[in-house]
């Protein structure tokens, strides 16, 4: 993992046991008012990059959108995928270089 694109820090964080449980208001707010009209949510593909242990993806997932997240520390990837499917949905989770995106 290249050093300037992503903290070290952040994996003793999750691994410390860190998750956000809530979504951040600004994000729900921001895909609302630019979700297409008369497009099921289904239909709608979301991506989150530095996803963490996806507490917006987790909304998203459970208002009926595709869910994407890519996030660089592996702990908070496994905690992502453990929490959605903990939820009864489902999502693709990455643990990557976020500047090395491999999304269509």
């Amino acid at each position: 993992m290249n050093e300037q694109s992503y903290d070290n820090i952040w994996d003793e964080i999750y691994e410390n046991g860190h998750i956000q449980k809530a979504p951040w208001d600004s994000v729900v707010s921001f895909v609302y008012r630019y979700k297409p009209k008369g497009i099921d949510a289904k239909e709608i593909k979301i991506l989150e990059v530095g996803c963490g242990t996806a507490s917006n993806l987790r909304f998203f997932a459970r208002e009926g959108f595709a869910v994407y997240g890519i996030d660089a520390s592996t702990k908070a990837i496994k905690t992502a995928s453990e929490l959605i499917k903990k939820d009864g949905h489902s999502g693709t989770f990455l643990c990557g270089d976020f500047t090395q995106l491999d999304f269509e």
